[in-house]
């Protein structure tokens, strides 16, 4: 194995982005990391928990031999190299986010710029180095966010119908479906020793300030200051608010429509079965009455913008 510095490992789904990845790593990312002399391995990933496999026959020489780790792909594959690194406790690596997908959250909030590798390359290279916290939900981690009820039902309805449209379209007829039986559920909340009943139709908790590609629903979610945001959403949302979601990207909750906390650990108990949940936009299915999310600050290094 040649030396650790320049020496770069990619994890690259070339079909996020409807096959831009791909296409953008054989026509540009190949002949960018020639002219700058950068060694590199690349993995392709063909399914889900390809990367997750690979970070465990190989974690001695993934801890031990290379100097950055790239994501290149969507939120999934991001997802994926960050929670299989804390499983393997590789997390001294910095990792950067070459985002094609089509919500690209965590990239958002990092600065990365989106379908655009030869900026995202400049910035693995000379970009700012920061620390990523990393939460977990009953021992399985998140990095963007957990959500309760509507979103949850949605990606599973959508993982169930094994839709391959490209991009926001896949979502359309879960949405729809999911609006035609919406369903409240009675969240037992306990936050800093304080015992809180919510009825609402989605619970978000966020380590991020960007959800679904870019909107602001959360107010005060920050990846490195050690909390996460609760969002409890109490009720069918206006037109006004649905409006506000693609275009402004501002405040799009009124105060009548959430209701919402801040903190490091938080309890969340249901009566009986929990409504469908997603992480990191995959469905998550230990369907257990009882929640412990906890977040572990400064997890991992990644590269932002500066």
């Amino acid at each position: 194995m040649s030396e650790k510095k320049n020496r770069f490992l990619i994890f690259l789904n070339p079909a996020a982005g409807s096959g831009r990845a791909g296409l953008f790593y054989r026509k540009i990312m190949e002949k960018m990391f020639f002219a700058r002399g950068i060694d590199y391995v690349t993995v392709v990933t063909n399914a889900k928990g390809d990367i997750r496999k690979y970070v465990r026959n190989f974690s001695g020489s993934v801890s031990s031999g290379y100097e950055r780790i790239i994501a290149m792909g969507g939120d999934g594959t991001s997802w994926e190299t960050l929670s299989s690194l804390m499983e393997n406790d590789i997390c001294g690596i910095p990792v950067c986010i070459f985002p094609f997908g089509s919500g690209n959250d965590l990239a958002r909030s990092l600065g990365m710029p989106v379908y655009n590798p030869t900026k995202s390359l400049e910035i693995c290279l000379k970009g700012a180095l920061d620390e990523l916290d990393i939460c977990t939900v009953n021992g399985a981690h998140f990095a963007n966010y957990l959500t309760f009820g509507f979103d949850g039902e949605v990606i599973h309805r959508r993982a169930a119908e094994k839709i391959e449209l490209p991009g926001y379209t896949s979502y359309v007829r879960p949405i729809m479906k999911t609006l035609e039986n919406l369903k409240y559920h009675l969240y037992h909340l306990k936050i800093d020793g304080k015992e809180v009943d919510v009825i609402g139709i989605a619970c978000i908790i966020s380590n991020i300030p960007s959800q679904y590609g870019g909107v602001k629903l959360v107010t005060d979610a920050r990846y490195n200051d050690g909390r996460f945001e609760i969002t409890v959403i109490k009720k069918t949302l206006s037109v006004k608010t649905f409006l506000k979601f693609p275009f402004l990207h501002g405040k799009a909750l009124s105060k009548s429509e959430y209701v919402r906390f801040k903190t490091d650990h938080a309890l969340i108990d249901f009566d009986d079965a929990p409504p469908p949940i997603q992480i990191d936009g995959d469905p998550y299915k230990p369907f257990l009455k009882h929640f412990e999310i906890c977040i572990k600050r400064g997890a991992i290094k990644v590269i932002k913008k500066e």
